[in-house]
């Protein structure tokens, strides 16, 4: 049940993910599953900084809700927000 679940949000995050357009939203070109794990994976292009999670911890001062206030504009009237 619990599989079932995970695979349910990796499937909803894949759709949401693919359907935005924005300048400061990288694309996604695809998705595979770990060999080594089985944990799913979403891909996008390389960033020279890293990803998410590396940039904020090496910038504290900045925060995901600075960069979010843009985003209630963007995803309104889409179907997943």
């Amino acid at each position: 049940m619990k599989m079932l679940m995970v695979d349910q949000l990796f499937e909803q995050e894949v759709y949401v993910w693919s359907k935005m357009r924005h300048p400061n939203v990288l694309s996604l070109m695809g998705f595979a599953l770990c060999s080594d794990t089985g944990y799913p994976l979403l891909i996008s292009l390389w960033m020279d900084r890293g990803s998410a999670w590396m940039y904020i911890m090496a910038n504290p001062h900045w925060t995901l809700m600075y960069h979010a206030r843009v985003s209630p504009k963007h995803v309104q009237g889409h179907p997943f927000a």
